[in-house]
């Protein structure tokens, strides 16, 4: 079995095979109770947005043997995949601007960042 962190680079690195960009995979660390990772990655269109969405859930699901919950729309241009121990943000570009999801989380340890 993989661990937590090894899952979620693996993750990360799918999204970019995927096409999305500014991929960044955060470890929240001690002060933060509701999750351990947060994985926050921007795509171009909505459609790109839905199909990411489902290919990241099904990867997830494969490697760890846990479900997915979906939160949020593609219309919306933000959608959150709960994994329980790694958050996924997944942006439109627009989306990713207006809300600088990644400026709230400074202290956290930055493990990768694929522009």
């Amino acid at each position: 079995m993989i661990d937590n962190e090894t899952i979620a680079k693996k993750i990360a690195f799918k999204a970019s095979q995927d096409n999305a960009h500014d991929v960044a995979l955060l470890e929240l660390g001690e002060d933060v109770l509701f999750t351990d990772y947060f994985l926050v990655l921007t795509v171009d269109s909505i459609r790109q947005l839905e199909a990411i969405v489902e290919d990241l859930a099904y990867e997830f699901s494969k490697l760890s043997n846990n479900t997915v919950k979906s939160e949020g729309s593609s219309e919306s241009g933000w959608v959150l995949l709960d994994c329980e121990w790694l958050i996924i943000h997944i942006f439109i570009n627009e989306s990713r601007e207006f809300y600088r999801l990644d400026e709230f989380w400074i202290n956290s340890r930055e493990i990768i960042r694929i522009l």
